[in-house]
């Protein structure tokens, strides 16, 4: 009997029934709808642009030869940063995009000066972000680091194996000037720390054969003053042996000295085809519309959002009025009562805050008047 009472009351239940329950407190639902909607609109408006300027790099591919100078350091490099020897070549964009977010690349980037639209002056990007007011220098290379890593990002293109570099900034020529700076850095940082096998060893070698052409003269020298010394040794069996000693001397060292002279060249070439270039499709350009806040597509957000709490909040209000809830019940509870203590503790602090806030910027403005 309880069973046949329970269905014929969900059959009563009826899409009319809910339409009549979000018509009944349309108002409540407008209401939920128009705050969120309209603060979330003031919030894209209020929150300054940003622009985000792009850079795409193709890192150089050596031939089979070129890259053979190169192996020995790779283990080194990508160790370096974090990276597996066996996960990656010697121009593997993983190791670029190690190095754009690395330490000391970006120390260098935001120690340079750029134009400041806002400011009108060249300035460094700590004095940009506000960070120069802190006193101690590491501290405000260290911040602006931290900053400038949040504005930046590297996506790798496993197909093309290119990489992307967006960099973010509140104004389009600021952002390309970033960005194109980045792109400098990272070449410049990328020659410095790839020492080639071939560097070194035409260091070596040119060592080599200035200690070469000393022993070289010198021989010669010994050999000039003997036989200025000797002018007839056809009778004299051991001067004929030295002489024949301090000309073979004197071949061995000249010998020695055209082929370590031989080396040196070809170490010289080898050490420019080791040097790695990094090659960009284009330039970094102003970008002509900015990447955030999206106005548009954030209130469409708010207000399906606020549509889905606005209904929510309708029938859980119903609910409860429907099973004998109200304030005055609610208001003796425990629970109540500390929640809207904590609340009132809440707004008086946030009051307290507010007017700090205010109070400074009015001094700030008497100051720039004075």
């Amino acid at each position: 009997m309880e069973e046949k009472d329970f269905d014929e009351q969900e059959e009563g239940i009826n899409l009319l029934d809910y339409l009549n329950i979000l018509f009944k407190r349309w108002k409540l639902i407008a209401l939920i709808f128009v705050s969120i909607v309209f603060f979330t609109g003031l919030f894209s408006i209020l929150k300054r642009p940003i622009f985000t300027a792009e850079v795409t790099l193709l890192p150089s591919f050596e031939t089979q030869a070129g890259m053979s100078g190169q192996l020995s350091q790779l283990g080194s490099i990508a160790s370096q940063f974090g990276i597996s020897p066996g996960e990656v070549s010697i121009n593997s964009p993983l190791i670029y995009e190690k190095m754009l977010k690395s330490r000391e690349l970006i120390d260098r980037v935001v120690q340079r000066e750029f134009y400041s639209p806002r400011d009108k002056e060249k300035k460094t990007l700590i004095e940009i972000y506000k960070i120069d007011r802190e006193e101690d220098p590491e501290k405000q290379i260290f911040l602006a680091y931290k900053t400038f890593l949040n504005t930046i990002k590297a996506n790798i293109d496993n197909k093309s194996m290119t990489l992307s570099l967006s960099v973010n900034a509140n104004n389009p020529y600021l952002a390309a000037d970033i960005a194109n700076a980045m792109i400098e850095e990272l070449d410049q940082y990328n020659r410095e720390i790839r020492t080639t096998k071939a560097a070194t060893n035409k260091e070596f070698i040119e060592g080599r054969v200035d200690e070469t052409q000393e022993k070289l003269k010198e021989a010669e020298e010994e050999l000039k003053r003997f036989r200025q010394e000797n002018r007839r040794i056809e009778d004299s069996p051991e001067l004929l042996l030295q002489l024949g000693r301090l000309t073979r001397q004197v071949k061995l060292q000249e010998e020695l000295f055209i082929t370590l002279k031989r080396e040196y060249e070809l170490a010289k070439i080898q050490e420019v085809k080791d040097t790695p270039v990094i090659y960009t499709l284009g330039k970094a350009k102003p970008p002509m519309q900015k990447s955030s806040p999206k106005r548009k597509l954030n209130v469409l957000i708010a207000a399906i959002i606020s549509l889905i709490i606005g209904v929510g909040g309708v029938f859980l209000v119903e609910y409860a009025e429907s099973n004998g809830w109200n304030m005055e019940s609610l208001e003796k509870t425990e629970g109540f009562k500390v929640i809207s203590t904590d609340f009132r503790i809440l707004a008086q602090r946030v009051k307290k805050r507010l007017k700090k806030v205010i109070r400074k910027g009015k001094g700030k403005r008497k100051k720039e008047k004075g």
